[in-house]
């Protein structure tokens, strides 16, 4: 082998060497971005999961909130009921008073009536 066909084998071999470590330094690179890329979207998926996990927070306080007002609000109309069905009791007994004074004026005024037309 002559000099001139070693020099073009180790010139091909050269050039193949350059291209494989330029195919190697764009693969790298790629791989590089896409790392990059995906851990982006890590610390977005990260940063989305943090910002719901507060947010559900926020609702189910809201939620509490609400289910407390709730209650309270139960207990007043509960109360109130009551009130007004002691109300309506005493009312009821107040007629039935007032029905048994009416039943006994009108029975003494038909007494009344009777003894002076008795008296005529």
């Amino acid at each position: 082998m002559s000099n001139s066909h070693f020099a073009r084998g180790t010139g091909a071999l050269e050039a193949e060497i350059n291209r494989l470590a330029t195919q190697l330094a764009e693969e790298r690179s790629e791989s590089s971005r896409k790392i990059t890329r995906a851990e982006s979207q890590f610390r977005n998926a990260q940063l989305k999961a943090e910002q719901l996990a507060k947010q559900l927070e926020r609702v189910q306080k809201d939620d509490d909130n609400a289910r407390d007002a709730l209650r309270k609000k139960e207990i007043e109309f509960l109360q109130q009921k009551h009130e007004l069905e002691s109300q309506v009791r005493a009312l009821d007994k107040k007629l039935a008073a007032s029905r048994d004074d009416l039943v006994t004026e009108r029975e003494s005024a038909h007494t009344t009536i009777k003894e002076f037309e008795r008296s005529k």
